[in-house]
């Protein structure tokens, strides 16, 4: 099971694990105890952000331990105690199996026990299994291209022939979206991921004709989407085709709750597997930010024509609810195509064979190109070397790049003395955001404070984003920038945490709290250049943003990021927590922490159960 979970992303929770067995005692109160345990484990595995319980059978008795009878009882009046003394460990399976409350795959029962031993609470296992049918079939299914000869002319307009052999990845990926109704373009923080699917959008809209292509752009986050939607915007003033094609190239970016049709206080969308979205293309960005229930539902929405890309890093953290999707999917570490795939991109002149692996491969492998060019992070990055590094689980390059400053653009301040030192970051911090509180208008506002941020890998504690933002405040109420006895005032960085589909407002949105006239509003950015601003108290959930968390910042982009380490390991902390943190900077980042705790975290990944990378290569 995975040490990484919301619960202690947030600093702790109640899980509803003894609830769902309360429950389950009343459908089956004759069914063995293992089945109850079993079911505690597989909520808090979900919990916990896995998908599934893999387990082996002796492992399986093995992990449930003492049962929560006998913290009140002795080990006589235990019966999972009794039943394990009893060494009938070669019944497990069929305990598990032979009441009302656990089933086999297509049996619907409150949990699924597969082939494989993976125990799956049954909407998991139905998400699973949704998903990976609606991938593999439009994975396998090839473009509905009208005119295949036409695709390598346009794409060698867009993307023209360099010197050098290399293969241009941008290239091929821009291909491979017109060949395969399904498409993935992995890829680091700044390999062109934007620019190759406005791109893509040209050519499709060459091939169909400008007003025959209905297009659908998402964001798993409100930050996210306007991200992408400036993205687009300046990678369209770069293009040099005609002003039509240029203008249909759609800008207008919605997050994937908006997109489906979200219903307050209910899981399902207005739009499903009845009721289908009208689209033709739909490109998802941040895709690994997806967690597996919002991409069943997504899949299950589409009609068959619909063209989907997926954009994402792979590398970065997962979602936080159940799954990793993208991670999953993309399984592959470099570009390789089966040989007859790689036969048709060679003749449309896109496939040079110059470092190019040729092999057999599942279907949907052919419809995942990784670029690895960085156009943002060159060999001469700092933060580039340290993103790579880390990514490879390499401490030693890691502690290396840190200590010899042999680059510009990172840093490293050690903690050897929280109270001094937090006095250094929080001055760094006060350095940073000093032209903030200059600012009177709010674009002004949002280009200065998107320019620093202080990333924490905690919300709560010592280190906790909570505390940091706290000590920000009290040394800007000691400078009196802002009043000692008000919750809200102007210069005060606000983040959506919460939903509020009334008010279009996103957890991850970002605003800044402004005068406006005599009174304080929060500005929001919004579409198409647009300012919102919202009466402070009309806001959902939400909290001060001077700090955040490594996950609320994802999505995000800033020119100079300060990454805070707890004192002590955590099991929050992990390598794809520290390569997002690194990859959130553009021109600058500074670490503070200890060396020893960093090392724990370059080399330790994320482990989640799932089925779902199996069930895509045919595994099971």
């Amino acid at each position: 099971m995975s040490d990484f979970s919301q619960d202690e992303q947030q600093g702790g929770g109640l899980s509803l694990a003894p609830y769902f067995v309360e429950f389950l005692k009343r459908v089956d109160p004759d069914a063995h105890p293992l089945v109850f345990k079993a079911a505690d484990l597989a909520v808090r595995a979900s919990e916990a952000g896995n998908v599934c319980l893999f387990l082996q059978e002796k492992d399986l008795v093995d992990s449930v331990g003492e049962s929560p009878m006998s913290q009140q009882n002795n080990e006589k009046n235990d019966p999972i105690m009794s039943w394990k003394q009893s060494g009938k460990l070669s019944t497990a399976w069929e305990n598990l199996l032979a009441g009302r409350i656990v089933g086999r795959p297509g049996e619907m029962k409150p949990l699924i026990l597969d082939k494989a031993h993976r125990l799956y609470l049954y909407r998991y296992w139905k998400y699973e299994n949704s998903l990976a049918e609606r991938l593999l079939d439009r994975a396998r299914e090839n473009s509905i291209c009208e005119d295949f000869k036409k695709i390598g002319a346009l794409a060698a307009v867009l993307f023209p022939e360099e010197e050098n052999a290399a293969p241009d990845w941008q290239k091929i990926a821009a291909v491979v979206a017109l060949l395969k109704r399904f498409c993935v373009i992995c890829g680091g923080p700044g390999t062109g991921k934007t620019s190759t699917v406005v791109k893509i959008m040209a050519l499709l809209l060459r091939m169909a004709g400008v007003d025959q292509r209905k297009f659908g752009l998402a964001a798993p986050t409100g930050k996210a989407a306007v991200r992408l939607q400036d993205s687009i915007k300046k990678a369209k003033r770069h293009l040099n085709l005609p002003d039509d094609v240029v203008d249909g190239i759609p800008d207008q970016v919605q997050t994937i709750h908006r997109l489906l049709g979200y219903r307050r206080y209910s899981p399902y969308f207005r739009h499903n597997e009845k009721n289908l979205l009208d689209l033709d293309v739909l490109i998802v960005d941040e895709a690994s930010m997806v967690d597996l229930a919002l991409m069943a539902k997504l899949f299950a929405a589409l009609p068959e024509r619909c063209r989907v890309i997926l954009l994402g890093d792979k590398e970065q953290l997962a979602s936080v609810e159940a799954g990793r999707v993208l991670g999953d999917i993309c399984r592959k570490d470099a570009n390789a195509f089966s040989d007859t795939f790689a036969a048709r991109l060679a003749e449309l002149g896109v496939l040079k064979g110059n470092g190019i692996t040729i092999r057999q491969q599942s279907s949907l492998d052919d419809s995942i190109v990784i670029l690895e060019k960085s156009y943002r992070f060159g060999a001469e990055s700092g933060i580039g070397n340290l993103a790579k590094a880390i990514n490879s689980g390499d401490f030693v390059e890691v502690s290396r790049l840190l200590s010899d400053r042999q680059f510009s653009d990172i840093q490293h301040n050690s903690l050897e003395e929280p109270g001094r030192d937090f006095q250094e970051l929080i001055q760094a911090a006060y350095d940073e955001y000093g032209d903030f509180f200059q600012c009177t208008e709010p674009q002004e506002s949002f280009d200065h404070f998107e320019k620093f941020r202080i990333l924490c890998v905690h919300r709560k504690g010592r280190y906790g984003a909570r505390m940091i933002n706290s000590l920000i405040e009290e040394m800007l109420i000691k400078k009196k920038i802002i009043p000692g006895d008000a919750v809200w005032y102007a210069g005060r960085p606000v983040l959506i945490t919460k939903n509020d589909y009334s008010l279009g407002l996103f957890n991850g949105d970002t605003g800044v709290v402004l005068r406006d006239g005599e009174e304080l509003r929060v500005f929001f950015p919004g579409s198409q250049g647009a300012i919102r601003s919202f009466s402070p108290y009309r806001l959902p959930d939400h909290e001060t943003a001077f700090a955040v968390t490594v996950h609320k910042s994802q999505g995000s982009e800033f020119d100079h990021v300060g990454l805070l380490l707890p004192k002590e390991t955590s099991p929050v902390l992990c390598r794809e927590l520290l390569y997002t943190a690194v990859t959130r900077a553009s021109k600058r980042f500074t670490l503070w922490g200890e060396m020893d705790v960093l090392k724990e975290g370059v080399e330790k990944t994320i482990q989640r159960s799932s089925g779902l990378a199996e069930k895509l290569a045919g595994a099971i």
